[in-house]
């Protein structure tokens, strides 16, 4: 959890989507949304045994097609 608030603090890109979520909807959600997001990231870092910028290179795919 404090991980994420650290990301948030230091990284402009998750900074930007904490902000665009706490105006949609509620702050809490917003906290939550990034909590989910590093830990996913991080549970492909140790699945894949890659370092962080390879998970970054790599990306998510949700939302295109195949």
């Amino acid at each position: 959890m404090e991980a994420a608030v650290q990301a948030q603090r230091y990284d402009a890109s998750w900074h930007r989507q904490y902000l665009r979520l706490s105006i949609s909807k509620h702050h809490g959600v917003a906290k939550v949304a990034s909590r989910t997001k590093l830990a996913v990231r991080l549970y492909w870092m140790l699945r894949s045994g890659e370092d962080y910028s390879k998970v970054m290179e790599r990306g998510s795919h949700v939302g295109q097609s195949v």
